[in-house]
């Protein structure tokens, strides 16, 4: 019997805690490249260490002086609608994402509890970065991690690989993709 009431309790508990996690929105997402040029990565619901966060701003923030390119990282427990690809187009009609001139933006988007992920590159990334590289990159190296619950791994090692892709790129530069949009 106390054990018929503990996992009753668990599950009321486990229930309790994905009924509160906020489902976010493009409206709701706190943009933490806004108040701080340097951090590149919005993890609202702390999913990711901060040494992961810090090693991926790291690594973004070297991407943009380097090769000109915007980038921002997603990293939610739940999107509002479910759907990343959307949710990604939407983020980049709002914020502009990438330069104007070499259209050069980056999105990458996890949310953990709606299983569910995307990386979206501007229209001059995908020279370096086709949809067929981004999926070889989500199958590679981001699904296998996240089958593993390693969601730091997942965010910090996809972004070393778009980077090797990227760094290979000769027509991506600083010079040209300053210029917001």
């Amino acid at each position: 019997m106390l054990r018929k009431i503990f996992t009753l309790l668990m599950f009321a508990a486990i229930a309790t805690t994905m009924a509160l996690a906020e489902k976010w929105t493009i409206e709701t997402l706190p943009m933490v490249h806004l108040q701080n040029a340097q951090h590149y990565v919005c993890n609202p619901d702390d999913v990711l260490s901060p040494t992961a966060v810090a090693a991926t701003d790291s690594m973004l923030q070297a991407l943009e002086r380097d090769k000109g390119i915007q980038t921002v990282v997603v990293v939610v427990k739940q999107l509002k609608g479910d759907d990343p690809y959307q949710f990604g187009m939407d983020l980049s009609r709002k914020y502009g994402i990438g330069s104007k001139e070499q259209r050069s933006g980056l999105i990458v988007i996890l949310a953990t509890e709606d299983r569910s992920y995307q990386i979206l590159t501007g229209n001059g990334l995908e020279g370096a970065l086709p949809d067929a590289i981004c999926r070889r990159i989500q199958n590679q190296v981001m699904v296998p991690a996240l089958k593993a619950g390693d969601w730091n791994s997942a965010i910090v090692n996809t972004i070393k690989r778009i980077d090797s892709y990227v760094r290979k790129d000769n027509s991506l530069t600083a010079e040209n993709g300053n210029d917001d949009d």
